[in-house]
């Protein structure tokens, strides 16, 4: 899967920028361990709306909330 894919090049490579779409953010935020989230520094979303509740969640594992 391209989550778990994502997540383990992330991991590695040691990931700290990222620029996605939200469908894309949803997508990895699906998987059970998203803790490597608190690693990215910068991430960018654009080419549609960012839900309000999607950014919660991310918010959750980047600040480890």
């Amino acid at each position: 899967h391209s989550k778990e894919k994502f997540a383990e090049l992330v991991i590695q490579e040691s990931v700290n920028i990222v620029m996605t779409t939200p469908t894309r953010y949803k997508l990895y935020l699906e998987r059970e361990d998203c803790s490597y989230f608190s690693q990215f520094q910068i991430m960018v979303t654009s080419g549609e709306k960012l839900d309000y509740d999607l950014l919660k969640k991310m918010a959750k594992f980047i600040f480890q909330l």
